[in-house]
Parts: C-alpha cells; sequence; structure tokens
C-alpha cells in the first residue's frame, strides 16, 4: 500500500508443494510444483525505488540465496486492484504462473473481469509476461453478453522511452451493457 511494491496482500489456503532436495547443496529451494487452493492477491503500480540490501544474519550460511518457482497453479484465484477508487479484479480464475528466466508468464482462464469502467465480463483466456522491462499483453480474450467478444494484445515499456502498442478488437458488444446507468434506464 506504500507504493514500493507490486503486491498489497496475499490470503492464501490449502498450499501444497513439492520440494526438489537436490537444489539444496547449490544453496537454492527448487519448489517444482506448488498448488494453492484458494489465492486472494492484491497488486498494484508502482514506481520502483531501490533499497539497500539487509544486513544478512549470522545464520544465513544454511538458508538458500535463491528459491525457484516452477510451475504454480490455483483453480480459484481473485486477483483484485483499485480502479478509480473502486476495488475491481479478476475473479475465480484457474491461474498459472510459470518461469521466464528470472521473470514469469501468467495465464488466466475462466472467471469473470469486474471493474467500474465495464459490465461484468467473462474469462476466456489472458496470457501476460511481466519483467523489469516490459509488460506483455500476449492474449486477452473476453465475452460480453450472449455473443459479445473482447480481445487484446500488446506490450508496454516500463523503462527508458515508456511506450505503449496495444490492438484492440471487439465484436457484437451489447451497447447497453456498456452505456452508465443513467443512459440504459432509459433505453
Amino acid at each position: 500500500r506504500d507504493g514500493r511494491k507490486a503486491m498489497t496482500s496475499l490470503d492464501a489456503h490449502g498450499i501444497t508443494a513439492s520440494f526438489n532436495p537436490a537444489g539444496v547443496f547449490l544453496r537454492r529451494w527448487s519448489i517444482d510444483d506448488l498448488h494453492i487452493d484458494r489465492v486472494r492477491i492484491g497488486i498494484q503500480t508502482y514506481e520502483p525505488v531501490p533499497q539497500p540490501s539487509p544486513t544478512r544474519p549470522w545464520y544465513s550460511i544454511v538458508l538458500p540465496d535463491r528459491v525457484y518457482l516452477n510451475y504454480v497453479w490455483s483453480d480459484h484465484a481473485d486477483i483484485t486492484w483499485k480502479l478509480r477508487g473502486q476495488s475491481s479484479g479478476i475473479f475465480d480464475t484457474r491461474l498459472v504462473i510459470t518461469p521466464h528466466g528470472r521473470d514469469f508468464n501468467y495465464a488466466a482462464a475462466s472467471g469473470v473481469l469486474r471493474t467500474p469502467l465495464s459490465p461484468e465480463l467473462r474469462v476466456r483466456q489472458i496470457r501476460l509476461l511481466i519483467t523489469k522491462s516490459v509488460f506483455a499483453l500476449n492474449d486477452l480474450d473476453l465475452e460480453s453478453g450472449k455473443s459479445g467478444t473482447v480481445h487484446a494484445e500488446g506490450r508496454a515499456a516500463t523503462r527508458g522511452d515508456r511506450n505503449l502498442d496495444f490492438k484492440f478488437k471487439w465484436d457484437a458488444l451489447p451497447l447497453t451493457d456498456w452505456l452508465p446507468r443513467r443512459f440504459a434506464d432509459s433505453w
């Protein structure tokens, strides 16, 4: 909440994992398979602020230098954020997180997208990559009404020359669902 980190909250239940003991000899912990029954994650945008590394305690020689997550998934994930002062997010989605070097690929399927800017949209799939320098939306496929669809893809540079290159495509969106209520009620 102080603007220094992307994750503002994490509430996870029913966590199981497979630990790879071979990594201990290399001073790293490798979690090959991490499953979370239900998770609620709060996120925010932020401006990274370099922070000094904390002093390591004497017993750090037995702790890992790194923790590697190889596959993380949850069948019931809520990813929430504030938009225009209101709670927004993707609710009850299937979330899969896989490594991409030191960064991660995120894939969501099913669930519902709720924001104050749009009607409730069903999630077909969302695939994205977030690194220190780029936000890459590989696929965003949503459904609106009985036959309406929204598709988006693109990239945003998050460092240096911050630029956006996104493409949106929509088809058969029910107009009354997208109008403010005061207009839609009069139709």
